[in-house]
């Protein structure tokens, strides 16, 4: 009896730790169809030994429907987001809000986060969510670790103006997304880090905004305490041609022998959780117009559906048309319909 239990044991557990990682969902698209995040079922590398995190060129993308297409079937980043708190990162006795501050820079005096005022002019560390063939003017390049890129700025501005340049350098200012990303900066660049604005900001509206320690958020949504967050999550850029209507489906798929989890099992290219539907971008146009013999009102066909609100909600209301009149002898007696009706896009 003992033999058998012990058999039985070693074969599900042979079962079970020999289970390939999936995705088991997707989500998180932002509302301009640029980024959308995915998770895995356990941690993942890039090769059979447990090492190597996650690159663009191991996860293929396709889109079905709609009118908008890809622009690559290959993500443009990729960004192992964690579940990690970096509230420890903050300097000695901070962050204190000495004066309404509600931004972060890494100080010189112990290379820890320290908040600031917007108007205080710093370096700033600028990060591609890829590794760069070339140096962004106005930058150095200091390191590249896990496919990122990382630069110091080459003059002092304020943390609006570094948010500003970084975004249209193609990337962010600094956001620590892992302990391995962190460890590495900071142990390695310290010299660079220092007196250096970063993607940290306190968001005075969030839910859990408090002073000195509440509310701040990386610039990419991200919370300073992500501990709450999955940490297998992953989060992707896409490149989209034309303008999404709604119909379009995004499928996220390992490429093939190209992610692993730290047993060295093969995720296939197979997944059933993969998918996210685009958000309709295409603004809704008057198609036609009808009107009677007598001009007592007029028909108005659009392209589409419409709400007065955001999310497909809220009917229609007269209050929602301007009208004006030109040419002729006749004027209006009000640039609102005294009533309205709706029927499907008419």
């Amino acid at each position: 009896m003992l033999r058998s239990t012990f058999c039985l044991f070693l074969i599900l557990s042979k079962f079970i730790f020999s289970q390939p990682p999936t995705i088991t969902a997707t989500g998180s698209l932002t509302s301009d169809n640029i980024y959308v995040n995915f998770i895995f079922s356990e941690g993942v590398w890039d090769t059979s030994s447990g090492a190597g995190e996650l690159e663009v060129a191991d996860v293929v993308l396709s889109l079905s429907g709609g009118t908008a297409t890809l622009s690559s079937t290959t993500p443009i980043t990729i960004t192992k987001l964690g579940n990690y708190d970096f509230s420890n990162a903050w300097g000695t006795g901070e962050p204190n809000n000495s004066g309404t501050e509600h931004i972060a820079h890494i100080r010189g005096s112990d290379f820890g986060i320290n908040d600031h005022k917007y108007n205080q002019a710093y370096y700033a560390i600028l990060e591609l969510d890829f590794t760069s063939t070339t140096t962004p003017t106005g930058y150095t390049l200091f390191t590249t670790y896990a496919g990122h890129s990382y630069y110091k700025a080459n003059s002092s501005k304020t943390w609006i103006t570094q948010k500003s340049d970084a975004t249209a350098a193609g990337g962010n200012m600094l956001i620590y997304n892992s302990i391995a990303e962190f460890n590495h900066l900071t142990q390695n660049f310290a010299s660079f880090l220092y007196n250096s604005h970063i993607g940290l900001e306190q968001d005075l509206s969030a839910a859990d905004y408090s002073e000195p320690g509440g509310g701040w958020y990386w610039t990419d949504g991200t919370p300073l305490d992500n501990s709450g967050g999955d940490p297998n999550t992953y989060r992707i850029q896409i490149g989209i041609d034309g303008i999404a209507d709604g119909d379009e489906i995004l499928t996220i798929r390992p490429v093939a022998n190209s992610i692993y989890d730290a047993g060295g099992n093969l995720a296939s290219t197979s997944q059933s959780n993969n998918t996210q539907r685009l958000f309709d971008l295409t603004s809704p146009t008057i198609i036609s117009t009808t009107i009677p013999s007598d001009n007592s009102n007029i028909t108005v066909t659009f392209s589409e559906p419409i709400y007065n609100a955001t999310g497909g909600s809220g009917a229609i209301e007269a209050s929602d048309f301007a009208l004006s009149l030109s040419d002729g002898t006749a004027s209006l007696s009000s640039a609102t319909p005294s009533s309205i009706s709706v029927s499907g896009t008419v």
